[in-house]
């Protein structure tokens, strides 16, 4: 996929650039900087993709992969129970403990707590939302000891289609424990309410995390616009 240069231009005046994460395997890795001794928190995993690249990068380490779509969580299931250790929780992760209406996509992956913006179903017409679905709700300070050893160390990755922030703001007596994150990054307005690229840039280099690279995500097939990118973070220091 090529990134536009329009893009590509906007980026390094802030000294960045879109780069591509690559295929799985040990450089993944690397990059990521995961290793056996962490913990995956894999939020919003939809049928399990991410975790299962993980697997095949050959990282060996504990996933704890929350999905709230029962469609979804299904297939996360059974993909989980054939590459231990890997666990399944079936909530979504938010700013609040409560009970929540998603709407689902017609492609599953699109599915937002958030309402979709017009311009989103113009770039891709499979992801217009066919349904609701209701669902716990809770805040990552609340469950991390259920799922995570008081020692160690874990790795965030987050991809709820625009609700990034609101994870963050539940997870932040957690952050301590965080040493890096993978965070869905909207370039143009996607979802109602969701924080643009500058705004989440913003946030996350105020919880004290460095934007250290931005791997290419969704893309205007029609016009090659780069509308989503995988921004990676590590904290500070």
């Amino acid at each position: 996929m090529r990134v536009p240069w329009r893009v590509r231009m906007l980026l390094r005046r802030f000294g960045l650039d879109v780069v591509r994460i690559g295929a799985p395997g040990p450089a993944l890795l690397r990059k990521l900087r995961l290793r056996a001794g962490c913990a995956l928190l894999d939020v919003g995993a939809n049928a399990g993709l991410f975790g299962g690249k993980m697997r095949e990068a050959g990282f060996t380490g504990r996933i704890i992969s929350f999905e709230p779509l029962d469609s979804a969580f299904a297939a996360l299931q059974a993909k989980a129970a054939s590459a231990p250790p890997w666990e399944t929780v079936n909530v979504a992760l938010g700013e609040r403990d409560g009970e929540v209406a998603i709407n689902i996509a017609a492609n599953s992956y699109s599915s937002s707590l958030l309402d979709m913006l017009p311009r989103h179903v113009r770039s891709a017409p499979e992801s217009a939302y066919v349904g609701t679905q209701r669902a716990t709700m809770r805040r990552l300070d609340c469950i991390l000891n259920d799922y995570c050893r008081p020692e160690e160390q874990c790795f965030l990755k987050v991809d709820v289609q625009g609700y990034e922030k609101m994870v963050l703001e539940g997870a932040r007596g957690s952050l301590g424990r965080i040493y890096g994150m993978l965070l869905e990054m909207s370039l143009a307005p996607l979802y109602a309410g969701a924080p643009s690229f500058s705004e989440l840039l913003e946030y996350v280099t105020k919880l004290g995390y460095v934007l250290v690279s931005l791997d290419p995500g969704f893309t205007d097939e029609k016009t090659g616009e780069l509308l989503q990118a995988d921004g990676l973070f590590f904290r500070r220091g």
